[in-house]
């Protein structure tokens, strides 16, 4: 029994690593997403530019 509460107790304790992680790539993500957004809204600006 004391086995038990024992690994509970242990994957409680990974759990918010692991969100955290998780986290933190998402936000990574979005960040390089929204990055290469911008540049590839700024590198049609400039070609639309040079047409015009």
């Amino acid at each position: 029994m004391a086995m038990e509460g024992q690994r509970d107790a242990k994957n409680a304790a990974l759990i918010p690593s692991i969100r955290i992680l998780a986290d933190s790539k998402l936000g990574a993500d979005l960040y390089r997403g929204s990055a290469s957004l911008e540049l590839y809204r700024g590198s049609s600006l400039l070609g639309t530019q040079a047409i015009g």
